[in-house]
């Protein structure tokens, strides 16, 4: 069931670009963000139109050759570059056959750009203090990226990790039975909660009896999710569902099958299927990433110590009394 499964999720700070010669890969890196879309997404969708009409051979160029001006704004192939080898992979190539599409769009932030310095904006006290944000955000996303890089997990730690935390490569098969009632949240259901536990116990009574626990999910189950595969969830981890689901799970053996209980998704009966424990090849990517995470949290933890804040208890107030 949707709900009641937790999925991953994968959550990521992006920190803002605060200058175009310091940190134009950055910025590239962010046109899927809605607030550049206007350069990464009709670049691209004119790209992904037209063919570029073709054009005579150009002489070769370097890095620093001024590829692209824009008012007294020059672009080197180098910045250029940096500028595609930053997009987000899945349009990177379609950029690559279609740079002057890009460049045109781009083009349209250089007048911008050119425009707000004409205007004296850059000197604007606000804008400044916004850009010194930035910056220093900038800055502190980059030596995330540094430590990051400099981490190495070894062989000998991998493994370490591995067998210290075997439970949490555990998983479970399972297939579920859900009864709603009127309690249960989005669910629609006209049972009154009384009416739902007499129809989980006589759920449970047929399976006593030996009828098969698919056809019973795929007739009286409200998980839509699941019903049509006959109540199948598939392979589980420990806490992946809520604690109440995940309790009971973890304390049967293969082919047992669950007394009904409660939830706040309503009622259940689940069979365990199988169990098993995912092998450290499989996993040994995830490992290495979980490493990287915790040495960079100490790298970061450390450099925060040495750096303590000092604040002005006038003007913040005092500090915060400790949760308990």
């Amino acid at each position: 069931m949707e709900a009641l499964i937790r999925r991953p999720t994968d959550n990521v700070t992006r920190f803002p670009c605060f200058n175009r010669q310091m940190c134009i890969r950055s910025f590239a890196r962010r046109l899927a963000v809605p607030a550049a879309a206007a350069f990464a997404v009709s670049a691209l969708a004119l790209g992904a139109q037209t063919k570029p009409a073709a054009t005579p051979a150009a002489p070769a160029t370097t890095p620093s050759t001024v590829v692209m001006t824009v008012g007294s704004t020059h672009v080197t192939a180098g910045e250029f570059d940096a500028l595609i080898a930053g997009l987000p992979a899945q349009v990177r190539a379609q950029a690559e056959s279609n740079k002057r599409a890009v460049a045109e769009q781009y083009a349209h932030i250089l007048a911008l750009d050119e425009a707000a310095r004409a205007q004296r904006l850059d000197r604007d006290p606000d804008f400044q203090a916004h850009l010194r944000l930035m910056r220093e955000n900038a800055l502190a996303q980059a030596f995330i990226a540094h430590l990051v890089s400099q981490a190495h997990p070894s062989v000998a730690a991998v493994s370490a990790f591995y067998h210290a935390h075997h439970e949490d490569f555990e998983q479970v098969k399972v297939r579920h039975i859900l009864i709603t009632d009127t309690a249960t949240p989005n669910a629609h259901s006209k049972r009154t909660p009384a009416e739902a536990k007499a129809l989980i116990d006589s759920i449970a009574a047929k399976l006593k009896a030996g009828q098969h626990f698919s056809a019973l999910a795929k007739r009286y189950s409200d998980d839509p999710g699941s019903k049509n595969k006959g109540g199948e969830l598939g392979y589980l981890n420990h806490g992946q569902t809520v604690p109440s689901f995940d309790k009971v799970i973890w304390t049967l053996k293969p082919g047992q099958v669950s007394a009904p209980f409660k939830s706040r998704f309503g009622y259940h009966i689940v069979q365990v299927q199988a169990r098993k424990t995912q092998p450290l090849a499989s996993v040994r990517s995830k490992i290495e990433k979980a490493l990287v995470n915790q040495k960079v949290r100490q790298e970061i933890q450390a450099v925060s110590a040495a750096h303590p804040a000092h604040l002005n208890a006038a003007y913040f107030g005092g500090a915060a009394a400790p949760k308990l």
